[in-house]
């Protein structure tokens, strides 16, 4: 009697996982939202930065984002602060004064919320800074 009881548990938890809110548990069976605009625009050493990512095609807010391989000591960084928009809700901004000249070369990732669809995204960036 345990034995069926345990089968049919496994039974509803891979259904479950497989469809409906199960697809923001499992990675795998997710789609992912676009990150636009496909090009930044160019900077200038020395001189204030500011360009606007929006994640388009998932459903919901930022859950949480990262800025991979954005050096340190750049004078650049990845927020979610816009005073255009409420925080957390489909935009993120890069910001700042370079202080560093050529191309940087960076990922912004995350994933974002209520967002059984297209629960994450991600894509590279190559920035240039002139002097």
């Amino acid at each position: 009697m345990m034995n069926k009881f345990f089968k049919i548990i496994s039974i509803n938890l891979l259904a479950i996982s497989l469809g409906g809110c199960g697809m923001m548990l499992n990675p795998l069976l997710m789609k992912q939202a676009e990150v636009e605009p496909n090009n930044l625009p160019d900077g200038k050493l020395g001189q204030p930065y500011y360009a606007k990512l929006r994640i388009t095609g998932g459903g919901g807010a930022i859950a949480f984002f990262k800025g991979e391989s954005m050096p340190v000591g750049s004078g650049l960084v990845l927020t979610s602060d816009n005073p255009e928009r409420p925080p957390g809700r489909d935009e993120l901004v890069i910001k700042g004064i370079p202080v560093i000249s050529g191309d940087i070369t960076f990922r912004v990732s995350g994933a974002l919320f209520s967002s059984a669809d297209k629960g994450y995204f991600g894509k590279e960036y190559k920035l240039k800074i002139a002097e």
